[in-house]
C-alpha cells in the first residue's frame, strides 16, 4: 500500500463521524423501550429492571451484550441529564432513581 503526503488546502481530510453505524442494542426492543421509559421519567417509587437472560437474540449478535447495554444506558442517562443510578445483578441491569437506594 503506497503512502500519500497530502496537503490540508488542496485536499483536507474527510469529516470524522461521531456515530458509527451503531449496535445491535439501539436496534433492540429493549433499548426503544428504555428509550420511551427514559423520557416519560420515573416516579420516586418506580424503577427500571432490563433482564436479558442468556438465550436473547443479542448473544447472537455479541459477545457481551449486558456490560454493552450498561455502557449505553450509562450514556443515555449522562446526554438526559437525569439523576438516575445504574447497577447489574446478574442477568438484569437496573435503573433506579438516584436517593432511593439509601
Amino acid at each position: 500500500m503506497p503512502l500519500k503526503m497530502l496537503n490540508f488546502v488542496t485536499a483536507p481530510p474527510p469529516v470524522r463521524s461521531k456515530m458509527g453505524p451503531g449496535t445491535p442494542i439501539h436496534e433492540s426492543e429493549e433499548w426503544q423501550d428504555l428509550v420511551m421509559a427514559l423520557g416519560a421519567g420515573l416516579k420516586p417509587q418506580e424503577y427500571i429492571a432490563i433482564e436479558i437472560p442468556k438465550g436473547h437474540p443479542l448473544y447472537k449478535r455479541m459477545k457481551y451484550p449486558i456490560p454493552a447495554f450498561f455502557r449505553l444506558a450509562n450514556k443515555k442517562l449522562k446526554e438526559l441529564r437525569l439523576p438516575y443510578d445504574l447497577y447489574t445483578r446478574e442477568d438484569t441491569i437496573y435503573i433506579v432513581g438516584r436517593g432511593v437506594l439509601s
